[in-house]
């Protein structure tokens, strides 16, 4: 067990829950290399709990269970998330031409290879797995951490992320492929980014309809977790504070019963 990382993962958690607090565990993120040595007590999904999964569930499992899962290719059944991740020996031919049809099912092959294309990818070979697991629980150094919310909480994160500079984040979002977006995106960046889960990740993973996740790179993480602060601290909060000192208008019977009772001292 790394107890320094694991210490600073859990005072990064225990602020990112104080500014946003979020319904699901905030999660960290290592990508494997190849040839690295990983812990034998992380659980395998195919080996351990019996069912190899598409990516997004897995992250989803880990973020309501707080769980800490370790994936490698023989333990994801989504072709693209293998192929996101790089773990895939080599890229089939009909996934970058748009042979490979994708809902949308009626979308035009060129457009499909051009959504392909789009999506961040890992060099394949680099690594040859995936850790996930809750911030708080984590004994590794997160290569990102990936925070789910509803609009407001990501509007705290969109703040934070524009507090040093004051300029406006910009992100891409196709709709689709969002475990590239939020995984691989932000580590390859060194950034951070907002994405906008796709069909997959709702229906194998799990995600509510309000729900939007945020990618945060290692190098960025430190920067962010202050700026929340900052911005606390400079009057942007969640739970957003509702405006509440008026006197609401109440009906003719209310009205008139008051009058009589302070009428009547």
């Amino acid at each position: 067990m790394n107890k320094s990382a694991n210490d600073l993962n859990k005072k990064y958690n225990d602020e990112i829950t104080y500014y946003l607090r979020p319904s699901t565990f905030p999660l960290a993120i290592k990508m494997v290399e190849e040839g690295e040595t990983i812990d034998q007590k992380f659980k395998h999904p195919k080996n351990d709990l019996g069912a190899d999964m598409p990516l997004c569930q897995a992250i989803g499992i880990c973020r309501r269970n707080a769980w800490t899962l370790y994936l490698d290719k023989n333990d994801i059944t989504c072709g693209s998330a293998i192929i996101y991740l790089g773990f895939a020996a080599k890229v089939p031919e009909g996934y970058v031409n748009g042979e490979v049809a994708f809902a949308p099912y009626n979308q035009d092959q060129a457009a499909r290879a051009m959504r392909s294309k789009c999506l961040p990818k890992f060099p394949v070979g680099r690594y040859s797995g995936i850790l996930i697991s809750p911030l708080v629980k984590a004994e590794f150094v997160p290569d990102s951490v990936l925070i789910y919310g509803n609009s407001a909480q990501m509007m705290r994160l969109i703040q934070a992320a524009a507090f040093k500079t004051g300029e406006p984040m910009s992100f891409s979002a196709q709709g689709g492929g969002s475990c590239a977006m939020e995984v691989v995106g932000p580590i390859l960046k060194k950034n951070v980014d907002l994405v906008f889960p796709g069909n997959g990740a709702r229906i194998f993973g799990g995600v509510h309809d309000d729900e939007v996740v945020f990618g945060i790179s290692k190098e960025k993480l430190e920067d962010m977790v202050d700026w929340l602060g900052l911005t606390h601290q400079g009057g942007q909060r969640y739970p957003i504070p509702k405006y509440s000192t008026y006197r609401p208008k109440m009906p003719k019977a209310y009205e008139e019963l008051l009058t009589e009772i302070r009428s009547n001292g």
